[in-house]
This record gives structure tokens, C-alpha cells and sequence, in this order.
């Protein structure tokens, strides 16, 4: 793969990442499809799962995302289906996304 590749295939991961944020956001984190990503970017579903791999590794991605960018509403979501990388965020941060379900 040529350096330039790579930076082009980092570019179509924000990008997807992104869409799939959003779209965690609107219609919650268990919700988000390929599909949606896809047609949310203008990219294919296989180009969504040759850039994040499986589901559980996309979900993985939009945790470690929403954990970076202290997004309350997804973290919460994650850590009420206890997904591992949700309940290895910092405890201020885990505790803020709790306080925004009650708990």
C-alpha cells in the first residue's frame, strides 16, 4: 500500500466514523446500520465493512470515539449494554454519561 492510500483510507474512516456518530446520536448507538452509514456518505456497506471490519468492531469505534469526545448520550447507551471498552472509560467521564439516564 503507497503512503497515499493510507492517508485516503484514514480520510473514508472519519468520514464513515463520523456519519456513524451521527447517526448513534438520532437513532441510538444498537441502531446504527452499515447501510445508514453508507447511504449517509455516499459509500457502500462494503466499503463500511473493509474499513471497520465487523459490527462489533464498528460499535468498538464509535465507543472509542464517543469516549474521546466526551459524548455523554453514547457512552451511556454503551454502558448500559456494559460493552467493554464503555466500562474502561475514565470513571468522571462514565459517571457523567450515567448521571444523563438516571444512574
Amino acid at each position: 500500500m503507497k503512503p497515499t492510500d493510507r492517508k485516503y483510507h484514514r480520510t473514508d474512516r472519519e468520514i464513515l466514523l463520523e456519519a456513524a456518530i451521527k447517526l448513534a446520536e438520532e437513532h441510538g448507538y444498537l441502531h446504527v446500520t452499515r447501510k445508514q452509514i453508507a447511504d449517509a456518505t455516499g459509500s457502500s456497506p462494503t466499503n463500511v465493512s473493509v474499513i471497520f471490519g465487523t459490527m462489533p468492531e464498528l460499535k468498538r469505534a464509535i465507543v472509542s470515539a464517543a469516549i474521546a469526545r466526551g459524548n455523554l448520550p453514547i457512552l451511556a447507551q454503551a454502558l448500559v449494554m456494559k460493552h467493554p471498552k464503555a466500562m474502561r472509560a475514565p470513571e468522571a467521564l462514565r459517571r457523567a454519561a450515567a448521571a444523563t439516564i438516571g444512574g
